[in-house]
């Protein structure tokens, strides 16, 4: 049997440092990665209580109280209640003197109570005390007279705070220690004070994260073989749990056994925990289906649709491939779609976000043209602590906590900052956001759009005798692979990225008159299904004879928004205006009308 060694007691590592600060006489301000279990001597307990134990170890403060608004104002260890009702007995005159017969008021939550009991306990000069405030944000953070009140209490209470003798020699001040979450003035006021310093709390390392495991391997926690874990597991397990809690490990650990899966396979067991199957979200809709509602709205496109309709057929399950023991966390397909503008790339993202998603609206799209700094990019994964809209997250965070996502970086090569962080996301599937929290992007698909390979006058090349397409979606790759792959030295891209991305190349054709007169079937489908069914009215549009219109007052240079303005213009309108000025015959009517039945356009 393996001998228990030094690591396996180990301690989370901010716990002691917020024990020497309290010893230098400072209050705390705590961010950062909160509320969860800690280690002492490598047992995972409630994070209150392993700040006490920590503050009694190298502070000399036996007595801890942690206040909250659910729960009031208590003594840490349940033990000590008794010690702890005398205590709060000899502090009661004074507390009748000074707020009144407030009868249980010390146990109470509501601000006033709460920054009450604490002023006293921080003047009283008997033994070291420290009070935590867990959720200082809501108790203080009101816009209330009450809540305003409190707060000048509470910094009151802070600034008069004894010194009191340590059982180790010297001094020890009675402090206050607050948690930074959730953000607010609050908590800002808090931090702003002198003799107050932050400490920033990070998720647990990897060798806090084994500590923790190998004391878990003694209780629940099964390994490959079904049995009691081996070392091998639960080293590997450490791996691949990288911005887990210690918190969400006891329940993986404790999944294993419910679904009798090895905890080393933590990805098998959130699946079976929610009853999913091995199937990504593409999986789970079909290939046949997103398909289907693509080429129902994308014309012209044959090859861009076969090569989406490849990505799709690979991301639909989850990689069976990779290591043993390794997580699938990159995206279920990533797609780099490149062509002029106007062809359809957009609708495209939208398209799959609708399948995926359930509406349209469901897409998150990332204007990378915005993003010209690293403080830019770094506004996708939300501010660091400390910093204004620490509590918001980033665009990429909130997208990636949905049980799928369709995220587009839109004009990605316009963004030189961009590189090292889609390095990251496409090797590791990881992001970490300013909270410490870690997301992956197992449920994602990433677009990324550009038309670099038709700037420059490129998109001329279809007015005088246009190439076939395979010649022209050759000549934007070789283009795009010199901006990403970092050779137009610019500061954009890199060979790495270039090796990641090459594959997943998505070009699209300038629009032919094939396409053209396609967008003008579905929108002639498209206005006799809406007029039957606002009016009650059938109608027969002549396709070709307005196909031929639209081409005819189209000129040089047209791409999909200018054919949708001009069949607005050459359809719709003179559609709609015929049917107001004869008058809509009865329900149940039909009528065939073609160009010559309508004005001119332009002639209303």
């Amino acid at each position: 049997m393996r001998q228990s060694s030094k690591r396996d007691r180990l301690t989370s590592r901010h716990l002691d440092s917020i024990a020497d600060r309290v010893r230098s006489g400072a209050h705390l301000v705590l961010r950062g990665h909160l509320g969860d279990e800690v280690l002492v001597e490598g047992k995972p307990v409630e994070e209150a209580w392993g700040i006490a134990d920590a503050l009694s170890r190298r502070a000399g403060i036996e007595r801890v109280f942690v206040a909250s608004q659910a729960d009031g104002l208590y003594c840490q260890d349940p033990h000590e209640e008794e010690v702890a009702a005398e205590f709060f007995g000899r502090l009661r005159d004074q507390h009748v003197a000074e707020y009144g017969d407030l009868g249980a008021a010390l146990y109470d939550g509501t601000p006033t109570m709460v920054a009450a009991a604490t002023r006293l306990l921080l003047r009283q000069a008997e033994q070291p005390v420290a009070i935590v405030i867990r959720d200082g944000g809501d108790l203080f953070g009101g816009a209330s007279e009450q809540g305003r009140a409190a707060l000048g209490l509470l910094l009151e209470a802070m600034a008069e705070a004894s010194f009191v003798p340590a059982p180790g020699g010297g001094e020890v001040r009675n402090a206050l220690i607050v948690y930074g979450q959730p953000d607010g003035p609050a908590i800002e006021r808090i931090a702003s004070l002198p003799g107050v310093v932050e400490e920033v709390v990070e998720a647990p390392n990897r060798a806090e994260r084994l500590a923790g495991l190998r004391h878990m391997a003694k209780s629940f926690f099964r390994g490959d073989n079904g049995g009691r874990p081996a070392e091998e597991d639960i080293e590997s397990l450490a791996g691949l749990t990288d911005g887990y809690s210690l918190r969400e490990l006891i329940q993986l650990c404790r999944g294993s056994h419910a679904f009798e899966l090895p905890a080393t396979r933590p990805q098998a067991l959130y699946r079976r925990s929610r009853s999913e199957s091995a199937k990504t979200p593409i999986g789970e809709i079909g290939v046949e289906r997103i398909m289907a509602a693509l080429e129902t709205e994308i014309f012209g496109q044959p090859a861009a649709l076969e090569k989406i309709r490849e990505q799709l057929t690979v991301g639909q399950w989850r990689p069976a491939s990779r290591p043993a023991r390794s997580r699938s966390t990159r995206p279920m397909a990533t797609m780099v779609l490149h062509g002029p503008t106007g062809v359809g790339k957009t609708e495209t993202s939208l398209i799959l976000a609708e399948a995926i998603g359930g509406i349209r609206e469901a897409i998150v799209r990332i204007d990378c043209a915005e993003l010209r700094s690293e403080h830019d990019v770094a506004r996708l994964l939300g501010a660091p602590p400390g910093f204004v809209g620490y509590d918001d997250g980033g665009a990429l965070t909130e997208a990636l906590e949905r049980d799928a996502a369709v995220i587009v970086f839109d004009e990605f090569d316009m963004a030189p900052a961009l590189t090292e962080l889609l390095l990251g996301i496409l090797d590791a599937g990881r992001l970490t956001d300013g909270r410490g929290r870690t997301a992956t992007f197992e449920n994602a698909l990433l677009v990324f759009t550009t038309n670099l390979g038709f700037k420059g006058g490129e998109s001329k090349i279809r007015y005088e005798d246009p190439p076939t397409p395979g010649a022209l979606l050759a000549r934007s790759a070789e283009k795009l692979e010199r901006r990403i792959s970092g050779q137009a030295g610019d500061g954009f891209g890199s060979p790495a990225l270039w090796s990641r991305l090459q594959g997943s190349l998505v070009g699209y054709d300038i629009l032919r008159e094939e396409a053209l007169a396609a967008m003008v079937d579905r929108a002639c489908e498209n206005l006799e299904r809406n007029l039957a069914d606002e009016l009650g009215h059938r109608l027969a549009l002549d396709r070709d004879g307005f196909a031929n219109e639209v081409q005819a007052h189209l000129t040089l240079g047209w791409d999909g928004r200018s054919v949708a303005a001009e069949i607005q213009r050459t359809i719709e309108t003179p559609v709609r205006l015929r049917l107001e000025r004869n008058g809509v015959p009865r329900r149940g009517g039909s009528e065939r009308i073609g160009p010559g039945d309508v004005a001119e356009p332009g002639a209303f």
